[in-house]
């Protein structure tokens, strides 16, 4: 019998500044029993929070059989970009 595999769950997950205290991440898609999200210093860290919240509540809820990520990031830049301080989308990436 063959099982069948999970597919990934394709969700945006946006990326925006958070003032002077770095970076935040939101997702659009509306789980459950959380929002997911993350926040940090920098960009990976941001996105690190992000993925070690979600692997968190995988093991919070395993009845609700959380499938593995595929993510489009998107960059805010109209919030990430400030007049002194100019970013390159291809280096937050």
């Amino acid at each position: 019998m063959k099982t069948l595999e999970m597919q990934p769950l394709k969700v945006a997950i946006t990326i925006t500044r958070n003032g002077t205290q770095g970076y935040v991440c939101t997702c659009d898609y509306p789980f459950p029993h959380f929002d997911l999200g993350g926040c940090g210093a920098t960009v990976d860290e941001a996105k690190q929070d992000c993925f070690t919240f979600y692997d968190e509540m995988r093991h919070e809820y395993p009845a609700d059989r959380l499938p593995d990520l595929e993510v489009e990031w998107v960059y805010d830049l109209a919030r990430t970009r400030s007049d002194a301080d100019l970013v390159d989308a291809a280096v937050m990436a």
